[in-house]
């Protein structure tokens, strides 16, 4: 079983597509994180501005690796 068959993974990408907020992160949201059901569990519940934060924090982490990258 793949994580896209799991019933939390449905529930978070309806989240995503019943919140226009969510679009640009879609990709943070959707990727395949370690945790698993947790995570699809957390998508679909949480607060709006825990996962926003959240996925705040992640691109700024990237850009920050590609800074980092570009220096080095």
């Amino acid at each position: 079983m793949t994580y896209q068959d799991q019933p939390q993974y449905e529930k978070a990408t309806k989240r995503i597509d019943d919140t226009p907020e969510l679009e640009q992160y879609r990709d943070i949201i959707l990727y395949d994180w370690p945790e698993g059901e947790e995570h699809w569990e957390w998508v679909a519940e949480a607060k709006l501005e825990k996962i926003v934060e959240w996925c705040e924090s992640i691109r700024k982490d990237e850009a920050l690796t590609k800074l980092e990258e570009s220096v080095t």
